[in-house]
Order: C-alpha cells, then sequence, then structure tokens
C-alpha cells in the first residue's frame, strides 16, 4: 500500500487503521524480543504475573516450563474413560447437545459440545491429581480451570482448505498471555498420522523458527522441509485417553487436516493460574468469554 493510500485510509477509519497498526507493532516486537508470535503485551504481561516463581519443585513442572509441553500419556482408567468417551460419541452429532462450529458451503468441518451447562458431568474427573500436581507446581501454587472444550474435527477437502483457515491449521501461536495460557490436549479418539493431530515444535526450536524468519499463519516465509523436520515435530497421536499439556502461546502449533473418512476427537482443558483455591465445582463455574473457544 502506498503512502498516499495509507494516509487516505487513516482519514477514513482512523480507529481501525491505528488498532490495526498497533497490532502489527505488538506482533513483530513481540516476535523479535520473545521469539513467539503471542504478542508483545501477552508476553509482558506473562513475564509479570511470574515474577518470583521460583518454587518449582518437579522435574515434570520444570520440563513443562523449559520445553513448552509436556507428555503425560495415557492417565486414566479404561473403563472411566471408555464411559465418557461413549458418552461424547452419542452427542456430538446431536444438535440437542452439540453445534456445528466450523461449517462452509453447507458442509461441517468440526462440531462442539455446547457448555452451559456442560452435557458429561464426568469430565470434571479429567482433571486428575497428576495434572493438579504438575500445573499447581509449575505456578507455585493455585490455578483455575478457564474452559472446557470438547469438539471433533472432519475432514476438510483440499480444493475448500485453499480457500481459507478453518480451524487454527496453520501455523501459529495463540494470542494469550503467555503465563496463564495453558491447554491440557486429552484425545478422545484413537489419533494416528491420518485423523489430523495436533503438531507442535518445542519452546526453543518456535524461537529458533521465528529467527530463521517465520512470518506470520498466513505467510509462514519458511519452506516445509523447514516447518515439518521431524527432528523437533512433534505429533498428538497416541490412543484415546493420552494427555499432552502444553502452552500454546509459547509453541507454534497447527491443527492437523483429517484424511478423508477419518476425524479427531479431542478436549482442551484450558488453565491459568490463579489466586484463589480451585472450586471442586468448577465445571460449572467456568469462564463466560468464549475468545476461550
Amino acid at each position: 500500500m502506498g503512502f498516499g493510500n495509507k494516509i487516505r485510509r487513516l482519514v477514513k477509519e482512523p480507529k481501525k487503521t491505528i488498532k490495526h497498526t498497533y497490532h502489527r507493532i505488538d506482533y513483530s516486537t513481540g516476535k523479535s524480543l520473545f521469539g513467539n508470535t503471542a504478542g508483545l503485551q501477552n508476553n509482558v504481561s506473562g513475564s509479570l504475573q511470574s515474577v518470583g516463581n521460583n518454587s518449582i519443585k518437579s522435574e515434570d513442572a520444570n520440563e513443562l516450563k523449559r520445553i513448552g509441553f509436556f507428555k503425560l500419556g495415557q492417565i486414566y482408567e479404561k473403563p472411566f474413560f471408555d464411559s465418557i468417551k461413549s458418552k461424547f460419541e452419542k452427542m456430538i452429532e446431536d444438535d440437542e447437545y452439540s453445534y456445528a462450529r466450523v461449517s462452509f458451503d453447507n458442509h461441517v468441518f468440526m462440531r462442539q459440545l455446547k457448555n452451559n451447562p456442560c452435557p458429561v458431568p464426568e469430565f470434571a474427573e479429567l482433571l486428575n491429581n497428576e495434572i493438579k500436581t504438575i500445573m499447581s507446581d509449575y505456578f507455585g501454587g493455585n490455578f483455575q480451570v478457564k474452559r472446557l472444550i470438547a469438539s471433533r474435527n472432519y475432514h476438510i477437502p483440499p480444493e475448500i482448505q485453499a480457500k481459507k483457515e478453518f480451524y487454527a491449521d496453520h501455523w501459529h501461536c495463540d494470542a494469550r498471555d503467555v503465563d496463564s495460557y495453558w491447554k491440557a490436549f486429552i484425545l478422545l479418539s484413537d489419533v494416528t498420522e491420518d485423523d489430523g493431530p495436533l503438531h507442535l515444535h518445542p519452546r526453543e526450536r518456535t524461537k529458533e523458527l521465528i529467527q530463521m524468519g517465520f512470518g506470520t499463519r498466513d505467510d509462514y516465509n519458511l519452506s516445509d522441509n523447514v516447518l515439518y523436520d521431524p527432528k523437533s515435530l512433534v505429533k498428538h497421536t497416541g490412543p484415546a485417553g493420552t494427555v499432552v499439556i502444553g502452552n500454546p502461546a509459547i509453541c507454534l502449533h497447527r491443527a492437523g487436516i483429517p484424511a478423508p473418512g477419518h476425524h479427531r476427537d479431542i478436549i482442551y482443558m484450558i488453565m491459568g493460574r490463579s489466586n484463589q483455591v480451585l472450586s471442586d465445582d468448577w465445571l460449572n463455574h467456568q469462564d463466560p468469554d468464549h475468545k476461550y473457544d
């Protein structure tokens, strides 16, 4: 855009133009200083919240901090998990309990369970002692579950994929507070390469990719050979019940797209630092702000 056009746009839409300019500066400065694409404000806010948090004791929590994610594996008893998996499968394509979250041209590519109230009360038991311990240790105290999301991704044909991004399937870091935006990624179905697994890079590799010139989620400015280098790329595959805890604000990641005839079922449990003790009834007191969806 030429200088004259920029001036005309500023005069015509001053608020929109100033906001756009601010976000570009915030984005680029955050990349330069912190090595991720969460933005300067989210990085500074997260850094301030974590000041004085030197009480991490366990090796697991230290690895979570160092790498940006931690593989917990299968941490649930099979009868319990099979029960909630069965309930999810009955509800996810029933409009009484779920809705089409992502659709295009009369085709649905993602469905999500309704969440007010949560139709599966047993989901509360997914927050078990293993997750509580590692997150309490990481935060050095209390934390809250901000939101729990249960969804299913379907195959998107290549000709439709080319039109736009549908369900966070481009490489990016989430624009969220980097200290208080952790997710437990809980597989609700068996996930292989064909089922569209979550792809993610460790924290340090993310910084390397930024230094190598990573651009934006719409223009990577890096080759697939670099972005999909198997030496660093991690794919969240495994049997139902497999769990990874990670910070999508500091690790470049993307949703995989299921192959034809395949889908991926998953739960996202979003957690953040808090000065209040987690309520036993947390599932019914989730953050109503749908920015977490």
